[in-house]
């Protein structure tokens, strides 16, 4: 009989709780969603590509919305318009510098040497992840934070600190800005409602990124920044689900297993970033979740963190010199944001 929820020798008549010593049953709600024929689109951090990856390894279509990583929940509200209201690149979109073109809604080290050229390659970019998203029965959105940089030319939201060539030399064009909790709130609601009115029948699962923030650059501590810009976004999507208002939206606890785990330092890397013992774990949970039978092989005891359960679950690694090799080379790889390469190494040491 289970032990009831009490302080010393004092007991609460309540049957609903939870501890820290429950955590080998661990409640959360398994979804059978994610099937062998199931079409995924993954929009949002590097976390969303390394997500993308690791289906794709595992047989299960996936794809990432090309070239492009979304950290804010802005910049992806932005992006989805762009798709759903066939929104196409503006003159007023582009900022030139010394000779060179650049879009701060695409990847920020691109740059191009005519403003056509640029145009094309960023309709393109729209063009392509529209039908690969229109053909998904599955949307996984990862939110990585909550610090952004406003384009005041064109009053957008920026997907990151524009590139130093460009930044340094235009620096009176962009904006500082902090999101607010009722805007990370609204643009996850903006966000669902536009995928529910263009695709009803898409399943969205949303989870909060694990990777830390590189740098802030606000006036406060890179340990207070991350805290904050993780806490308001899992608050928020935190809020929406448990109103209980979207049947087709669910939330896939990826940052609480890496960040609340007893081995988060064993799960990241120099950059607090989540490396493939990481992505192992989370992604092996993920199957377990949200996924058929068939296409996971372990149970719910086994993902339960445990130094016992650790070579069950694939994370001892023989760090022989080839071994030592290939984790330095895919670390590298990953800190130069090479990361499909990266992730080739990191499997090779996980196979």
């Amino acid at each position: 009989m289970r032990p009831k929820l009490s302080r010393g020798k004092k007991e609460w008549e309540i049957s609903d709780f939870h501890t820290w010593s429950d955590r080998k049953n661990a409640k959360y709600t398994k979804h059978n969603i994610i099937s062998k024929s199931s079409k995924v689109f993954s929009i949002g951090s590097c976390f969303a590509e390394y997500v993308n990856s690791y289906l794709n390894s595992k047989k299960i279509e996936s794809y990432h919305f090309p070239d492009t990583y979304h950290f804010n929940p802005v910049s992806i509200e932005d992006e989805l318009k762009n798709i759903f209201e066939k929104q196409k690149i503006k003159d007023i979109d582009l900022i030139e510098s010394n000779g060179y073109f650049y879009n701060t809604n695409r990847k920020p080290s691109l740059k191009f040497n005519s403003r056509q050229e640029c145009i094309t390659y960023c309709n393109k970019i729209v063009t392509e992840a529209e039908e690969k998203l229109r053909n998904s029965n599955v949307l996984i959105i990862t939110l990585g934070g909550i610090e952004t940089w406003k384009n005041l030319t064109n009053n957008k939201t920026c997907l990151t600190i524009p590139y130093p060539d460009l930044f340094n030399e235009k620096r009176n064009l962009f904006k500082f800005e902090i999101l607010e909790y009722e805007q990370v709130k609204k643009s996850i609601l903006s966000i669902i409602n536009m995928v529910n009115k263009f695709f009803p029948k898409m399943t969205i699962i949303f989870t909060v990124s694990p990777n830390m923030m590189n740098f802030t650059c606000s006036d406060k501590d890179i340990l207070y920044s991350t805290s904050q810009s993780k806490s308001v976004l899992r608050a928020a999507i935190g809020e929406i689900i448990n109103k209980n208002i979207f049947k087709n939206v669910y939330y896939f606890h990826s940052y609480e297993l890496v960040v609340y785990s007893s081995k988060r330092e064993s799960y990241l890397n120099h950059k607090g970033h989540a490396n493939d013992i990481a992505v192992n774990f989370v992604m092996k949970n993920f199957l377990f979740y949200f996924s058929h039978n068939d296409l996971n092989k372990y149970n719910q005891e086994q993902l339960i963190e445990d130094e016992s359960l650790i070579e069950n679950l694939d994370f001892t690694i023989n760090f022989t010199f080839k071994n030592k090799l290939k984790n330095k080379m895919a670390n590298l790889l990953s800190f130069l944001g090479l990361y499909k390469i990266s992730y080739f190494f990191y499997k090779k040491l996980f196979r």
